[in-house]
């Protein structure tokens, strides 16, 4: 019986801010020129901005996180609206790339909440909602968020029962699911599993909650059904590839159970495993279609997810570091220098193998301390 401890999950979530030892490098940031480069370049140098007005009239098309970006969950993050104002004045297209969970419509919520105007971007797409067109094998000509099937769901595109277990968020796990076509079901049951959550273990009868049960007994049924999933060889679609939440507490998040449950399959994965949302293909094609990949920018707080993304696409990237989840690595690693600090985070990244990043160098196009104009 394979065992899976409990502190391998947080500190697989954990690893994604740990420093590594040793990195030597030679600094690989200078402040703004007229300089360009591949965003995957590791030989070519990262430009410092004071601000997107600097590079504004390079790009057509800006895709922009929200969380670490445009806003920390609760307020817009200062200047954030006059810089969206401004690009709209420009003509630019704006779209918002997050990979939250939740349905589109949630976000549109949530953006009206803290001040913004859902019209100003030409698209809003979340990973939750990309997810869900593919669990209701929507076809790409009935909606521009609807992504590339994939072969494995195809036995189950026109199945009466449809079964699903969920590792949830708590908010909504079992309408997300029911709405298009699935049913919560034991793991023994279970067609399939999504990952939108860490925060309950869900097979529709019982609910296993870390809030109300309890951090101990939910870690426990999270171990006990990876276990149980890994036995089966059961697919899993996990609706949001972040590993950590950019909160103070860091909270693990659904990509640390994509990993984990890769990791129990040990060398069966075989494809098994879907990660929908930055920095993986499926969420780039929606938001590039027809689009000149030369005149489009990503702009992101994480390394891992939209600067990686942005590199694998080929498309230039701007690197929003002071609200972002770096921001606390980085002023520690600079000892009051920006440059320095972003130089070691960057270099420490490359070093790992165990990002998503597999191994890419990263060097982002740009730095932006905040995302202002």
């Amino acid at each position: 019986t394979m065992k899976i401890p409990s502190v391998s999950l947080l500190a697989c979530a954990l690893r994604f801010l740990s420093p590594v030892q040793g990195f030597a490098a030679e600094s690989s940031f200078r402040r703004a020129s007229t300089a360009m480069h591949a965003s995957t370049s590791t030989a070519s140098k990262t430009e410092i901005l004071s601000g997107v007005r600097e590079i504004v009239d390079r790009y057509d098309v800006f895709l922009l996180d929200m969380w670490g970006v445009m806003h920390d969950g609760e307020v817009a993050y200062e200047g954030v609206l006059d810089v969206l104002s401004k690009l709209k004045e420009q003509g630019k297209d704006l779209i918002i790339m997050s990979n939250s969970s939740k349905r589109q419509s949630k976000s549109i919520k949530m953006l009206k909440k803290l001040g913004f105007d859902p019209s100003d971007f030409s698209n809003i797409i979340t990973s939750g909602e990309v997810a869900y067109h593919m669990l209701a094998n929507t076809n790409t000509d009935e909606s521009p968020l609807a992504p590339q099937p994939w072969d494995i769901l195809e036995p189950f595109a026109n199945a009466d029962k449809k079964k699903v277990f969920c590792f949830g968020s708590g908010d909504g796990d079992e309408e997300y699911v029911t709405s298009c076509g699935w049913e919560l079901a034991s793991m023994e049951e279970a067609d399939l599993i999504v990952a939108r959550g860490y925060f309950t273990v869900n097979d529709g009868t019982n609910i296993v909650h870390k809030k109300d049960d309890g951090e101990e007994a939910y870690l426990h049924a999270l171990e006990e059904q990876i276990q149980k999933a890994a036995q089966c060889k059961i697919p899993m679609i996990v609706a949001n590839p972040d590993k950590i939440r950019p909160d103070a507490d860091r909270t693990p998040m659904p990509g640390t159970i994509g990993v984990a449950y890769e990791s129990a399959l040990s060398g069966d994965a075989n494809g098994l495993v879907r990660y929908i949302g930055k920095p993986f293909a499926d969420v780039y094609e929606i938001a590039l279609r027809g689009k000149d990949r030369s005149r489009v920018c990503m702009v992101g707080d994480a390394l891992e997810t939209d600067i990686t993304g942005a590199g694998a696409e080929g498309i230039d990237s701007i690197w929003v570091v002071n609200d972002g989840i770096h921001n606390v690595d980085i002023e520690k690693k600079g000892d009051g220098s920006l440059e320095a600090g972003c130089e070691k985070v960057v270099d420490e990244f490359n070093q790992r193998k165990d990002t998503y990043a597999k191994g890419q160098q990263l060097s982002p196009t740009f730095v932006l301390p905040h995302f202002r104009w």
